[in-house]
């Protein structure tokens, strides 16, 4: 049984980020045998197999590699990519896309019309399409660049000061176990999780027996019981509330500055609102409708 077992492909994974395509070259190789639940194909077989794939989507693929790892093949594959023209900018202006300071101006094209720290809301016109030559309009254009400014969030955390954590530590491995009554012994795993999320999928099993090999996908999870006192509590929750904001800036933005509104501990929990100051990119774009366009007089 073990011979058999060791020359069925239980799994197949496509590393790529593309969807559409993992599930494209999921149905090609399932189509000449290459899944789980099936025998292993020798190396030549791989070979004619991924040149055949090669071929036939050449517009879409550069490389493909078919790697057995165990039980598992592992596809590697890279786009073809094709490079697009580059696209003309539309007429446009730049405008805000929020209540800000303006900070900081980058116009590659365009007239800017606001000032370092002015203060602008959302659809004020920063860098405009609408070039003037003494207020009068000479030509219109696509405006291009890129506009920073100084942004104002309020946050609120709620946190109980005992509770239970659990989260992965991001590992994770296919195991493969035996499965009788309710005992269950797993195959060569050597160096088993102490905490564990599993997700079972029965392979093979008896009808009548209660015997069957589960492939299981196990993630490594530290679980602990936490309890706080009221000034971790607080140096906890102002923590939350600064990696809620963090976790929707990009990398050239950041907080500028932080002040705690209201502290409110209750029996069970901490509540706090939070005062945020963000440098934040407040780009955004309007079309310039061309009926707006100049005309010239005769």
């Amino acid at each position: 049984v073990l011979y058999i077992l060791s020359h069925i492909m239980f799994q197949i994974e496509v590393v790529h980020n593309d969807r559409e395509l993992r599930e494209m070259l999921l149905s090609e190789l399932k189509n000449v045998g290459v899944a789980p639940k099936h025998f292993r194909k020798s190396y030549d077989e791989l070979q004619q197999i991924k040149k055949n794939i090669l071929e036939e989507h050449k517009e879409e693929l550069e490389w493909l590699e078919i790697e057995v790892v165990g039980t598992k093949y592992i596809v590697r594959v890279e786009e073809r990519k094709i490079n697009d023209k580059e696209k003309e900018i539309p007429i446009r202006n730049i405008v805000s896309t929020k209540h800000a300071t303006i900070k900081k101006i980058v116009a590659h094209q365009g007239d800017v019309v606001k000032e370092l720290n002015s203060y602008v809301k959302p659809g004020d016109v920063i860098i405009s399409g609408d070039i003037k030559l003494n207020e009068e309009s000479k030509q219109k254009t696509g405006a291009d660049g890129e506009v920073y400014g100084e942004v104002w969030y309020q946050t609120q955390v709620e946190l109980p000061y005992e509770y239970h954590e659990s989260h992965m530590t991001g590992k994770r491995k296919t195991v493969y176990s035996f499965k009788f009554l309710n005992h269950r012994f797993e195959l060569f795993n050597f160096n088993p999780f102490k905490q564990v999320d599993r997700k079972k999928t029965v392979i093979l099993g008896h009808p009548f027996l209660p015997i069957s090999l589960v492939k299981e996908e196990q993630k490594e999870v530290i679980r602990k019981d936490v309890v706080y006192t009221e000034e971790e509590a607080l140096n906890e929750a102002i923590k939350m509330a600064r990696k809620k904001i963090e976790n929707g800036l990009d990398k050239k933005e950041y907080i500028i500055s932080q002040k705690n509104l209201k502290v409110d501990m209750r029996n069970s929990k901490i509540v706090v609102d939070v005062f945020f100051s963000v440098y934040e990119n407040i780009t955004g774009y309007r079309d310039i409708p061309e009926e707006e366009a100049p005309t010239q007089e005769e």
